[in-house]
């Protein structure tokens, strides 16, 4: 049921990109999950829910050239997620930062509370929480003089969309 529900979701995927882009071509990640491209570069970062007393870390893809740049954060599904939305060997969340990314999108992506280099209990962590978590993200975007600040945005994936 697993493999069914992530084979949907890449056919998904690769069709919706080819719906905005017929050109594009959605490319395969390594194991490794490091994405390399020649459009934008990559940065660890780490940022505080001041509110919560928690430290979050993540990755940040911005494009290559001059800035400022649109930026979004890309926010987790339910449950105890990595930056990268790891679902056995899929990462629907590196694949769409890689994506959004080459498109000229400056991308946030970061681990869930307890989860990788992220502070913080996951298990007891409310949706009202995660939108505070979203909110610092956005803060964090806000003061970088290399992200527009008006442009913005959140994209969800399950209880993601509904934190957006």
């Amino acid at each position: 049921m697993l493999r069914l529900a992530v084979l949907s979701s890449i056919l998904f995927l690769s069709t919706a990109v080819q719906a905005v882009t017929p050109n594009a071509q959605v490319r395969s990640v390594p194991p490794s999950g490091v994405v390399q491209s020649s459009k934008y570069r990559s940065e660890e970062v780490a940022f505080t829910n001041s509110a919560a007393h928690v430290t979050l870390a993540g990755t940040l893809t911005i494009p290559l050239g001059p800035g400022p740049f649109p930026a979004v954060v890309l926010l987790s599904d339910m449950g105890a997620q990595d930056r990268d939305g790891t679902a056995r060997s899929y990462r629907p969340l590196l694949m769409l930062a890689d994506y959004l990314s080459q498109q000229g999108i400056a991308v946030l992506r970061f681990d869930d509370r307890g989860v990788g280099k992220s502070e913080g209990d996951n298990a007891a962590t409310t949706t009202a929480e995660r939108v505070k978590d979203a909110q610092a993200a956005v803060a964090f975007l806000r003061a970088r003089p290399d992200m527009v600040p008006t442009r913005i945005g959140l994209i969800g994936h399950g209880e993601g969309g509904n934190v957006a």
